[in-house]
Order: C-alpha cells, then structure tokens, then sequence
C-alpha cells in the first residue's frame, strides 16, 4: 500500500504506463484510464520541490499518450517550467528543446528554433567547462561537453533545412557535425557515417563529384584513425567507405578506379570479420548467427560486376564460385533462393526510386505553381509545408513497410535514377551478375 507521495507518485505512473501499454488494443479506453492515471500523479509531482524532474517527466508521459493540440500544451509547459526552475543557459533545458524538435506536430521552423537555441546553450556550457579541464587529460574522456548531442544536433538541423530548400545551410551544418567528430577522439566513430550522410546529400544535389571527393576524404581519414587507434570495426567502416565511393566511380565509367575500390573494399571486409573474431562478445554470440562468410557476398558479387564489366570474365567466375561455395555452406540456402532475394530488392529498390523521382517532380510543379500566382498567405505556406511532409510520410511508410508497386525495371524514370542512386545500381547489378554466371 503506498502511503508516502513519492510512493503513490510512482504507483499512478507505474498504473497509467501500464494501462496505455498493455491495453493498446482498447483504443480510445486505454488512452482516457492512462491519462486519468497521470493526471492524478501529476496532481502530486506539483507538490515536489521545482527542481524535481519527476514533474516534467510526467508531463512528457502525458503529452506522449495525447492528441497533438493536448500534446502541444504539455510541451510548452515542460519548456516553461524547466527555463524558470533551472535557468535559460542549463543543460535540462537544452535536453527538452532537443526533445521538442523530435515531436512530429512541430512545424519545421519552430524544430529549428529549437535546435538552433539547444546548440548554443551546449556550446555556451562547453565553453564554461573548458577551462576547468585537468592538465594531464585522458584524450579519449568527453567530460560531458555536449559535443554528441550537438552533432545529433546539427544531422537534425540539417535535414529541416534541406526540407526549406535552404541548401548550402544544410550543406554548413553537416561540415560542422563531422568536423566536430574529427576533433574530439570519442566521437570520431561517428565521422564514417557522416561522411556518407554528407555524400549522399552531393548526390541528391546532383553533385557527383563533391560526393566523391568526400568520400575520398572521409576513407583517407578513416584509413589513418584506423592503423592508429586500431579501433574494432575501422576496417568494417573503411569496406562501406570504399564501396560508396566504387560505385561512384562506375557512374563515372571510371572502372579501372572502381575496381581497385573494390578490391581494397574486399580486404577490407576480410580485415573486419578478424576484428569482430576477436570480440569476446561477438566470439559469444557467433553461434547463433549465420556464417560470417554470407558478408561477404555482396562484396565479391561487386568484384564479379567489374570485372565483367572489364572483360575479365575468367577472374568473375572465379570470384562468383567463392559465391557459390559461400553460399552451399549455408543450411537451407541455395543460388536459386539467394537469386530470388536479390530479383526482390532490385525491383523494391527500382520502386522505391521511381516514386521518390515522381515526389519530387509533383513538389517541383506545385512550386512552380506556387510562384505563377499570387503570393500565398502565411497560413496557406503553412498548410502547404504540412501537406509536403504528409506526402513525404506516406512515401517513408511506404519504403518502410515494403508496399512499393513493382515496377518495370527498363522504366526511364530507373535509368535515370541510376545516374546517381549507386545502391539502385549495386542491386541491379548483383541480379545481373548471378543471372549471367549461375
């Protein structure tokens, strides 16, 4: 029986959580009890000092469960309560402005807002903090400095602004995320997949010589950190490095280069099943995974497209029978069955290209449309942002849940998308590769 406030605080939560989460299927039902229940906490958490996170926390539990313009209000209460009891530069309220940014109901602008105003209370307590570091410091220690959460930051910031068309200000945040992982030693584990965030946005510009030269870059660097620190999984992260920047290099018809790319990206891939062996949990758990040998099929199905593409049809036999035993050592798997998984993602990838190249051109010609006439109300920009991101949400659930319709793969629409879309290529390949030489 709980008797004590802090006990009957967390006896109504422990009830409204457990209400809404095991009672999904009730619906509306589930969601009034569980509401009933944290309104009746949050009753109490009133009473707890201000500093007392449990109230916020409680108001977030709320607004998570409500409908967006309950929602929105809790939110704003949260802000609210946390700026006047912990101060407008404290760390707990750049913590909720980041969690505000996340919440789907926010407009873009307010997102940013957000953000940007989180960064510079993170960077203004880095900055405080710094001059009270030891002397002697260990290079691998973040003494809290907040320079994860500003470039989970930045990757936020950067890609509402690419939904703005705000272009070369995404293209700044991004510089600033992994430039902010090169410099601290904790961090640079997240360079690698920034590298291929900040590629992928070239290529979406149709900047297929920037994305290489980042990429270029990105592996030189991670080639370094990776002899250096000898880091588990730097070999892994060189391998996709690599491969990325290959199949550029196909686009560009450069073959020689991309088959010496996929050759170091083969080793590389060699290299990194010896580091993940040499992990005392991955050694734990390899039982229960499939043979780590099925890894590397994607990279000789690589090797295999180039030299074909080369004329070196002895070396892509030779290569494609390291496939076949591969995959003969597999219980219950057979070329016929991995065939079949590689026609399937093709055509879900070729899909997936062809509706996003139709998004884009329906939001192009509604821009078009948009500056023919007279110049839109601030509400009507607001509502035509909504119905943007709605339709971008429909697509995302769409890829998601694998509902694309099939398409025909010799569509204009996909041999154009293949100019710059290299993962498209890479599965049409692979297809292409089994079905010459199984």
């Amino acid at each position: 029986q709980a008797t004590t406030p802090d006990e009957r605080w967390e006896t109504l939560i422990n009830a409204a959580r457990g209400q809404y989460e095991g009672n999904e299927g009730d619906g509306d039902k589930a969601i009034t009890k569980s509401t009933q229940y944290y309104l009746q906490a949050l009753e109490i958490a009133q009473t707890f000092p201000a500093s007392d996170s449990r109230y916020t926390d409680n108001l977030l539990e709320l607004a998570r469960i409500s409908k967006e313009q309950v929602a929105e209000k809790y939110y704003l209460q949260v802000l609210d309560h946390t700026e006047k009891n912990s101060g407008s530069n404290s760390l707990s309220l750049a913590k909720i402005l980041e969690q505000l940014a996340y919440v789907n109901l926010m407009g873009s602008q307010r997102k940013i807002e957000y953000l940007e105003r989180a960064i510079e209370i993170r960077n203004l307590l880095k900055n405080k903090s710094s001059s009270n570091k030891p002397s002697t410091i260990n290079p691998y220690q973040d003494y809290d400095s907040g320079d994860d959460a500003i470039v989970s930051d930045n990757l936020q910031l950067a890609s509402l602004y690419e939904q703005k068309k705000d272009i070369s200000k995404a293209e700044e945040l991004l510089k600033t995320a992994l430039a902010l992982c090169m410099s601290n030693k904790v961090l640079e584990s997240r360079a690698p997949n920034i590298v291929e965030r900040l590629s992928d946005f070239y290529l979406g510009q149709g900047q297929v010589s920037l994305a290489k030269q980042t990429l270029s870059e990105g592996l030189t660097q991670q080639k370094l950190l990776g002899s250096k620190n000898k880091q588990d999984y730097s070999s892994f992260q060189e391998s996709r490095l690599s491969t990325r920047l290959a199949w550029l290099y196909v686009i560009d018809k450069d073959l020689a280069t991309a088959n010496q790319l996929f050759v170091e990206s083969f080793s590389a891939q060699l290299n990194s099943i010896k580091e993940q062996e040499q992990s005392w949990f991955v050694w734990l758990i390899s039982k229960y995974r499939p043979e780590r040998s099925y890894s590397l099929l994607p990279s000789l199905l690589d090797l295999c497209y180039i030299q074909l593409q080369q004329e070196n049809t002895q070396e892509a036999k030779t290569n494609f029978n390291k496939v076949k035993t591969i995959i003969q050592s597999l219980e219950g798997q057979t070329l016929e069955k991995y065939y079949l998984s590689l026609d399937r993602n093709a055509k879900y990838m070729a899909s997936l290209a062809k509706q996003t190249a139709l998004y884009k051109e329906r939001i192009q010609a509604d821009e078009t449309q948009i500056k023919q006439t007279t110049k839109a109300s601030k509400k009507d920009e607001e509502l035509e942002e909504l119905e943007k991101l709605e339709k971008l949400e429909k697509l995302e659930k769409l890829e998601a849940f694998g509902n694309l319709p099939e398409v025909d793969l010799n569509d204009p629409l996909i041999e154009k998308a293949k100019q710059a879309d290299w993962q498209l290529l890479r599965a049409l390949a692979h297809k292409e590769v089994v079905n010459k030489l199984k």
